[in-house]
Parts: structure tokens; C-alpha cells; sequence
């Protein structure tokens, strides 16, 4: 649901494809914005899951860290590069 809520930019990905894609191509364009989408959707919370509390999953390289008092600050700081 939140998902849905906060889709702002697959509407912006969409209008860009109509303009870039010929007609002959619009339906591969469309498609591949589709299938990235749901790509990034998999990967991106596997990656947010794994980098998830990374002192207590990794506790050699993170014990004692800023992470080991903020346990979701790896995700947060990685998905914002």
C-alpha cells in the first residue's frame, strides 16, 4: 500500500518514455520500464534487509559503531547515493 501511495515516479519514468521511444519501440520501452521497476522493487528491499542492523549481523566490523546505536542508519545512508 505505501508503495503504491508513493509511486510519484513511475508516472515521470512513463512520461519520459513516450517522449524518447518512437512508435515502432513503444511497447519494448514500456515493458522495460515495467520490468526494471519490479527489478528495483526485489533488489532494492533485499539490499535494505541485508544492510539492515549491521552490528548485530556483522558485529566484527561493526561493533561499538555509530550503526551499533543507529541500526538502520546503512540502509538509509546506502539508498541515498
Amino acid at each position: 500500500v505505501v508503495q503504491g501511495l508513493l509511486n510519484g515516479n513511475q508516472g515521470v519514468a512513463k512520461a519520459y518514455i513516450g517522449d524518447a521511444v518512437t512508435p515502432k519501440t513503444e511497447a519494448a520501452g514500456f515493458g522495460m520500464v515495467a520490468v526494471c521497476w519490479g527489478i528495483g522493487s526485489v533488489i532494492g528491499a533485499s539490499a535494505g534487509g541485508f544492510l539492515a542492523r549491521p552490528a548485530v549481523n556483522m558485529p566484527r566490523l561493526f561493533e561499538g559503531t555509530i550503526f551499533h546505536r543507529h541500526p538502520y542508519l546503512l540502509p538509509c545512508l546506502t539508498s541515498s547515493f
